[in-house]
């Protein structure tokens, strides 16, 4: 299932589906619903030759019991906003992330909560579970204001927190 959600609308809602076998990805979803929800309950998705499931949302993300195994890239979800780094939670529960063969079983970008619940992870090329939700996710405004005075401290960001005073954003830490 390719589904492109392109207007602020509705929240998306997939549930009791299996995704099996695809050439390409089991599921692709692209929602620019502006803060709307994007639930998957009930979702399985294997020997898909793509991505299991590759989710870029606007809004927050739940999945609740289901699976992503058997394919070359596993499971991307993205929610991280860089239009108004408004921060939406990524919720998992029951979820299963194995065999995937050249990528991690999960990787999750978000700058709100990211919370796993009874989550397993086995079998996987890359990380069982990899998830950015500090640095850039938490500062990344700020990070955008550094590299636009086209100044050094912006390359350090990888290494350092970021702060922001009053008037200032500055870098704290190892500079490279």
């Amino acid at each position: 299932l390719y589904a492109l959600v392109g207007l602020p609308g509705g929240n998306v809602v997939i549930s009791r589906s299996n995704f099996h076998g695809n050439q390409g990805d089991g599921l692709r979803l692209i929602s620019n619903g502006g803060g709307k929800t994007t639930t998957l309950s009930n979702v399985w998705s294997e020997d898909n030759e793509g991505f299991t499931v590759d989710i870029s949302s606007k809004g927050p993300v739940i999945w609740t019991n289901g699976s992503s195994a058997r394919s070359h890239m596993g499971t991307n979800i993205r929610n991280n906003d860089t239009a108004t780094y408004t921060p939406h939670p990524v919720t998992i529960s029951n979820v299963d992330f194995y065999e995937t063969w050249d990528n991690n079983g999960l990787t999750i970008y978000s700058y709100g909560n990211v919370s796993l619940t009874s989550v397993g992870a086995w079998q996987n090329a890359g990380i069982g579970v990899f998830i950015d939700n500090c640095g850039l996710a938490h500062g990344g405004r700020h990070w955008l204001e550094m590299t636009q005075d086209g100044g050094p401290d912006a390359v350090s960001f990888a290494f350092v927190s970021i702060i922001r005073g009053g008037d200032d954003v500055w870098t704290m830490g190892m500079h490279v």
